[in-house]
């Protein structure tokens, strides 16, 4: 495994690629995920919380998930990357840009991720990343979610 101090910027510019990570191990999203989701947003469209009308008059003929909880489960993933990055204090969300929600996902699928970084900048507080990240409903070749997540490495 390759270490990179995030104070070294050519070093962590060297990260950058066009080739993403090996996929993540799958998380299942389940109904007890999307019913607990929408009691914490407020979001109870049918669509995500009432599998019998789904059944019913959905397109999809099962409950999806809402596409705010396919994003905040990114922290559930491990990637396998090849890399560590050390030399920082702290690190951010400092944001993400170019989110898509490109696929529906249905109840009771198993989704794993991949990444790879795009950028690396200096910022006034450290080293800001720009990670490509890709989630996949397993065993499907394109994505159902895409961003860039900006993480900030400060020291």
């Amino acid at each position: 495994m390759k270490i990179v101090s995030c104070q070294n910027i050519p070093a962590m510019q060297s990260l950058v690629s066009e080739q993403f990570s090996e996929f993540s191990a799958p998380v299942a999203i389940t109904q007890q995920d999307i019913d607990a989701f929408a009691a914490l947003s407020g979001d109870h469209y049918w669509l995500h919380t009432d599998p019998d009308r789904c059944r019913r008059e959905s397109p999809f003929g099962t409950t999806i998930a809402h596409g705010l909880l396919i994003q905040a489960i990114q922290s559930r993933f491990t990637l396998p990357l090849d890399y560590q990055i050390e030399g920082y204090v702290s690190l951010r969300n400092y944001g993400c840009d170019k989110t898509r929600f490109v696929k529906p996902v249905p109840v009771g699928s198993e989704l794993c991720m991949r990444a790879r970084i795009a950028k690396v900048d200096t910022h006034n507080q450290g080293t800001l990343v720009t990670f490509d990240m890709h989630m996949h409903i397993k065993g499907d070749a394109s994505p159902c979610f895409i961003q860039q997540l900006l993480t900030l490495y400060c020291f």
